[in-house]
């Protein structure tokens, strides 16, 4: 259960960003996590659904390409995708995967931390990318989380949230759920509402909130 410094930490932080919608992550133990959505209706934010997730198998606080962590902090979403198709109701944009979308890994790339298409015997600066059809299960349906905007080499890259391999099995630095609450936010999310994603432990939250 949600305790009331919990709720009233990530309202003073939502009530300071221009979005109608959020979904708020706090760690819990290991790599453990709740995943909230948060809505405004009116003049104020409600809690809509809680959601168990799984991150990091190191925790959270992402620094590093490759440490095994979850990034904290406030960012937009990007664009949905997933090997499956779009599911029903969903008015978020989504695009389906092709063996020519890739994700770059190679800091030293130009291309760092971004999607490409590319087909093999094309020229290419980078010597490590994640073939993003070849992840059946978590990419079944995704969203991207805007992390590391700014493309800092060695920062992370490929920050998603998506379908989690298992119910106990920690991710690689993402945030992941069932595939039935993948889909379940795939249908709420409004692109209308500029969602949000917020993400660390409740003393993060509490820190985002005391600095507003």
């Amino acid at each position: 259960m949600m305790i009331d410094d919990e709720n009233t930490a990530i309202i003073r932080v939502l009530n300071r960003l221009p979005s109608q919608q959020a979904l708020v992550v706090i760690g819990r133990s290991g790599f453990k996590a709740d995943l909230n959505l948060y809505e405004h209706h009116g003049t104020e934010w409600g809690f809509l659904r809680r959601m168990p997730a799984n991150i990091g198998g190191n925790g959270m606080g992402k620094t590093r390409e490759g440490d095994q962590k979850s990034p904290v902090g406030i960012f937009s979403l990007g664009i949905a995708f997933g090997v499956a198709s779009q599911p029903q109701d969903v008015k978020y944009p989504y695009v389906s995967l092709t063996p020519q979308d890739y994700w770059v890994s190679d800091s030293k790339s130009k291309d760092y931390n971004r999607w490409v298409h590319y087909r093999e015997g094309e020229p290419k600066d980078w010597q490590s990318a994640e073939q993003l059809s070849q992840e059946s299960v978590c990419y079944r349906h995704a969203v991207v989380i805007n992390y590391n905007c700014s493309r800092e080499p060695e920062k992370g890259s490929a920050i998603f949230l998506h379908v989690w391999r298992g119910e106990n099995m920690p991710t690689q630095g993402c945030t992941a759920v069932s595939e039935a609450d993948m889909i379940r936010i795939l249908q709420w999310l409004d692109p209308q509402y500029a969602p949000v994603f917020i993400q660390g432990t409740l003393e993060d939250i509490i820190g985002l909130a005391d600095r507003t």
